[in-house]
C-alpha cells in the first residue's frame, strides 16, 4: 500500500476510534441509537477503505503500463495491451453502474495470404483500410484497437445487442464507401463476432472475447486486394 494509501487508512483508524468513543461517552452504547451509529460509521469507514484500495489497484495497472506502447504503429489505433487495459476498467464501471456492454471481433480471415500473394505493402493497405472503417463505424467514446495481427476489437459502453444488425451493416457500408471496389471476386473475407457484457450477471473480458470468437460470422462479400482489380 502506497504512502497516499496508508494515510487513508490511518485517518478512518483514527475516525472510527474517535466515532466508537463518542458513541460510550455519550451514554447511547446502550440504546439502540447508539448500535445503530457504531454500525453506520463502521460501514462508512469500511467504503472508504475499499474506495482506496480500489483506487490503489487502478494506479498500479496504469504504473505497469506506462512507458510501454500503447498504440498499433500500422493503423494508429489503440494496441491489445491498451485495449485489455481500458476495456477492463470500462467492465469495472459498467458492473458497478449496471449498464450493459458489447464487445465486437472483427477478422480478416485470409490476411496472410493476402501477404503471401501481394505482398506485405498490400497487406499493410488492407490493415489501414480496416482500421479507418472501425473508426468511421464507432463511437468516439467507444474502445477501438489493433487486437491481433489479423484482427480488431471493439467495446461498446452503455450498448446491447439489440442493434446487433446496424453495427454489422454500418462497418460494412463505411468499408464499401471508403474502397468502391468492395464485393469485387478475388478478394479476402472478413468475419465479425459480437456478445453482450451482462451486469447482473458480469463475465470476464476473457470469456467475453471467447464468446465474440465463437459468434464470428461472414461479413458479406469479398474485399478486392489488388488496386488493379
Amino acid at each position: 500500500m502506497n504512502s497516499f494509501n496508508r494515510g487513508y487508512a490511518l485517518i478512518s483508524a483514527v475516525a472510527w476510534t474517535l466515532g466508537v468513543g463518542w458513541v460510550y461517552r455519550a451514554g447511547w452504547v446502550r440504546h439502540r441509537t447508539g448500535l445503530a451509529l457504531v454500525l453506520i460509521w463502521t460501514l462508512g469507514i469500511c467504503v472508504l477503505l475499499l474506495w482506496a484500495l480500489y483506487r490503489e489497484t487502478h494506479q498500479k495497472m496504469l504504473n505497469q503500463h506506462r512507458g510501454l506502447p500503447l498504440m498499433d504503429d500500422l493503423t494508429g489505433l489503440n494496441n491489445r495491451r491498451a485495449f485489455l487495459a481500458l476495456t477492463h476498467h470500462q467492465l469495472d464501471l459498467a458492473e458497478k453502474t449496471g449498464e450493459s456492454g458489447v464487445l465486437v471481433i472483427i477478422r480478416l480471415e485470409n490476411l496472410a495470404r493476402i501477404v503471401d500473394a501481394h505482398g506485405q505493402e498490400e497487406g499493410d493497405r488492407v490493415m489501414i483500410l480496416m482500421a479507418q472503417a472501425v473508426l468511421s463505424s464507432f463511437r468516439g467514446s467507444d474502445v477501438a484497437a489493433r487486437y491481433d495481427y489479423d484482427r480488431f476489437a471493439v467495446f461498446l459502453p452503455r450498448s446491447t445487442l439489440v442493434h446487433r444488425d446496424q453495427i454489422r451493416e454500418r462497418f460494412r457500408e463505411n468499408l464499401r464507401t471508403l474502397d468502391e471496389r468492395f464485393g469485387r471476386p478475388g478478394g479476402f473475407s472478413i468475419k465479425m463476432g459480437l456478445t453482450q457484457f451482462d451486469p447482473v450477471a458480469p463475465a470476464s473480458l476473457e470469456r467475453l472475447i471467447v464468446l465474440a470468437k465463437e459468434d464470428m460470422r461472414p461479413l458479406g462479400e469479398a474485399l478486392p486486394v489488388s488496386s488493379n482489380a
